[in-house]
């Protein structure tokens, strides 16, 4: 075929050209025609029709088995059965009707084929669950079915309707003879569970800590709040129809309920519901305090037993002061924080405004700070070692000069500004190892010249400096004797020329 339209188009008459492609748009619409007439039935069938020929069928029944009870899940069926096969399937809805719980529809559905005087149909079955939630007898009106079925004529699809049925529940026999004292009563019948299988659990805490049967017994103090969580799981049972629990209020107590969390799962298509209901109760002041016992009923539909599940009652007794009507808990917790901590935050604020106040001296205070800790002696004694260890006798003797100026400036503030210039003066020198001031030299020979002993190892260190003659080194203790400074000097600066004098405080 591609080769023939292939060779159609080489062809070079014009004419033949649109006569070829006139033929396939014709072609094409036919063929469109035709698909959507197969697609689409006669628009005179319809369902009903289909049922009246005995091409489709459509039965509702209630799977369950009765007597009923009063909230048991009752499963109704839906079968649809078509003696060709469904093209989108089969939908349910069911009606709204008073007392009455239905579950939400699956989208699960039962599928199989059957004969049916000799021919093969195929069917699908749609459940429904619901609960009777009164005693009583159920007219239930008819339920909305759409199905699409493919047929001989196409598809045919569409909504009709099911017939009605009814349903009776009644309260079981041992529930409306429970010894209560006073009857059977719609509490009973608001707290009533009727499942193969109920649990119900309780749980107290406060704070983070969990509350066993012996701590519930305990003394509490005024401001505390305990929260006691109830959960209930019952099977078959979806969350929505589990009791929940009274409310109760009881002076000089605040009870908060928390709104139930509802859960609800299935295993295996089996339901299981979950309620889990929180309260809190906040102690406002001293006293005793009782919470009443609370009873649910639960109703065993294989056993037809009935069992009570008690959230059992709760005393707890509170000691201290009642806490003001006209604060809550949270301002109360304020007030006790701030008395407790008042003096550390008043200490606060003054280490912040003498901060503040003291910003402006920084600088002085840090010179302080390190003229009480003696750093820049420290760091000189280090340099003189190291520098002597190295050889650079020059500089040791540099260094060793503004060591005992340094000292005698800390000490006696006397030529402090003669230190400073000639520190700065010093370092324009730049230290080097070629050369000594001479008014170093001097100073140093008049500083020692009062102590035989240390001027003996100035002038070994000098001599070790710039004479050719070869001395011994100093060892580490005479080393040590020649750092301690035992007179204070005072300058009489002049022209560049120091007059140096003595005193009498020993530095190390």
């Amino acid at each position: 075929m591609m080769s023939f339209l292939c060779d159609v188009f080489t062809r070079q008459n014009l004419l033949f050209k649109l006569l070829v492609l006139l033929v396939l748009v014709l072609y094409s619409l036919s063929v469109a025609k035709l698909s959507h007439a197969v697609e689409s039935a006669d628009s005179s069938i319809t369902l009903e029709s289909l049922i009246d020929k005995n091409q489709l069928s459509i039965e509702i029944r209630v799977q369950s088995k009765a007597p009923f009870v009063v909230k048991q899940p009752i499963i109704v069926q839906v079968e649809v059965s078509s003696d060709r096969w469904f093209s989108k399937g089969v939908h349910v809805t069911p009606p709204a009707y008073k007392d009455i719980v239905f579950l939400p529809t699956s989208s699960s559905s039962i599928t199989g084929t059957k004969k049916i005087n000799g021919q093969t149909w195929t069917y699908i079955i749609r459940e429904i669950t619901l609960y009777p939630m009164q005693e009583g007898v159920y007219e239930l009106p008819a339920f909305d079915v759409f199905a699409s079925v493919n047929t001989e004529y196409g598809i045919v699809e569409g909504v009709f309707k099911t017939d009605d049925f009814q349903i009776e529940a009644r309260m079981p026999k041992v529930v409306t003879e429970l010894d209560t004292g006073v009857g059977f009563t719609t509490e009973i019948e608001d707290n009533l569970i009727v499942s193969p299988s109920v649990t119900l659990s309780l749980k107290h805490d406060i704070g983070n800590e969990v509350l066993d049967i012996t701590d519930v017994a305990r003394t509490f103090n005024v401001g505390d709040a305990v929260t006691q969580t109830v959960s209930i799981t019952a099977k078959g049972v979806p969350a929505m129809m589990l009791p929940v629990l009274a409310q109760t209020q009881l002076s000089g107590l605040s009870v908060y309920q928390q709104p139930s969390k509802l859960s609800d799962k299935s295993n295996r298509g089996e339901l299981t519901g979950i309620t889990s209901q929180t309260t809190s109760y906040i102690f406002e002041q001293a006293g005793e305090f009782t919470t009443p016992k609370q009873v649910l009923y639960w109703y065993n539909l294989q056993q037809n037993e009935v069992t009570e599940l008690t959230v059992p009652s709760v005393t707890w007794v509170v000691k201290g002061g009642a806490i003001s009507a006209s604060s809550d808990g949270n301002a109360s917790s304020f007030k006790t924080w701030l008395s407790k901590y008042s003096l550390l935050i008043v200490s606060l604020f003054i280490l912040i405004y003498v901060l503040t106040r003291l910003a402006p001296y920084r600088t002085n205070l840090k010179a302080l700070y390190l003229s009480l800790s003696q750093y820049e002696i420290k760091q000189l004694q280090v340099s003189l070692r190291q520098e002597y260890e190295q050889g650079n006798y020059a500089k040791v003797c540099q260094l060793l000069y503004r060591y005992i100026e340094y000292q005698d400036a800390q000490l006696s503030k006397i030529g402090s500004a003669v230190s400073l210039l000639n520190h700065h003066h010093s370092n324009e020198r730049g230290l080097d190892n070629s050369h000594l001031n001479n008014d170093i030299i001097l100073s140093l020979k008049q500083f020692y010249k009062s102590d035989s002993e240390k001027h003996s190892l100035l002038e070994r260190l000098l001599t070790q400096t710039y004479s050719i003659d070869t001395a011994a080194p100093l060892t580490d203790e005479q080393f040590n004797t020649l750092l301690q400074v035992t007179v204070l000097l005072k300058y009489n600066q002049s022209k560049g020329s120091g007059d140096i004098s003595a005193s009498a405080i020993k530095l190390n």
